[in-house]
């Protein structure tokens, strides 16, 4: 699909290449965990073979880890047309008298571009070149969903750390529980593992994990979200972490591989 870009740069897929790839949230076309149940609804095997995801619409994902994730990645998103171009000349400024790396000044909805349309190599490359490709499909973006439907692709597509993508994957991996249920202490714990997994894995280091909730806590506190008081609540609960959960064992393992030979003849490959 690689072709000349509009920078004229041959490595660079073609604008239309990066819209195809943003169709994907039109019906929420990422992969996600597949579960092979009986007639009776009995798991029979749990398919997760790129990692854990179960995508889940806004309002079945706590608040709070909503609010927390915009207060700390993106204050004015719900102002901003895609792009915070104060932000992003302020990050053009800095890097530019550092280097010719460009990073930060991200809106949560040039994160979902890059989360949705770029490949792997080009998500980690620093240059102003893609961060001016961001902003470009950002704005388109912003254009044609609303916020709430950005801010749910988001918090359906990050990755959250251990096979986790997703708040649903996410809640269910580090705490037991669903998106709906987590408490105020488990959301902004986990609003802060989004922004570096390995580097604020609960799991591995839960006081690098701490820190970075208290950076999310005091966040919500200078936007209003949560008072002092609140936050220092919040701070002194327990997170209630759990073991990541173990894949069931395969029940009726030669009847789970017919079904899985007989998917792609009877509803396609995808």
């Amino acid at each position: 699909a690689a072709c000349v870009g509009p920078t004229g740069d041959a490595r660079r897929p073609s604008i239309e290449v990066y819209r195809e790839r943003l169709e994907a949230l039109d019906q929420h076309e990422f992969y996600q965990t597949a579960l092979v149940v009986d007639r009776n609804g009995v798991l029979l095997a749990e398919l997760a073979p790129d990692g854990h995801r179960t995508w889940v619409p806004l309002d079945e994902i706590s608040p709070v880890l909503a609010q927390a994730v915009v207060d700390t990645e993106d204050r004015t998103f719900y102002e901003n047309p895609g792009v915070d171009t104060s932000a992003v000349a302020r990050a053009v400024i800095r890097n530019a008298q550092s280097g010719d790396t460009v990073s930060g000044a991200s809106t949560i909805t040039m994160q979902l571009v890059r989360l949705v349309a770029f490949d792997a190599e080009e998500r980690f490359e620093q240059s102003l070149d893609r961060k001016v490709r961001e902003a470009h499909l950002a704005a388109e973006v912003a254009e044609k969903y609303s916020k709430d439907e950005i801010l749910e692709a988001y918090l359906n597509v990050a990755y959250f750390g251990h096979g986790a993508y997703g708040a649903e994957a996410a809640a269910r991996t580090y705490f037991g529980v669903s998106a709906r249920d987590l408490s105020p202490n488990q959301a902004t714990l986990l609003a802060g593992v989004l922004q570096a997994p390995s580097r604020f894995d609960p799991l591995v280091d839960l006081a690098a994990a701490r820190e970075r909730q208290r950076v999310v806590l005091a966040s919500m506190v200078e936007t209003g979200s949560l008072t002092a008081a609140e936050s220092a609540a919040v701070w002194g609960a327990d997170p209630g972490l759990v073991k990541p959960p173990v894949a069931p064992e395969r029940r009726a393992p030669h009847f789970v591989d017919y079904v899985l030979s007989e998917l792609p003849e009877r509803i396609g490959p995808e």
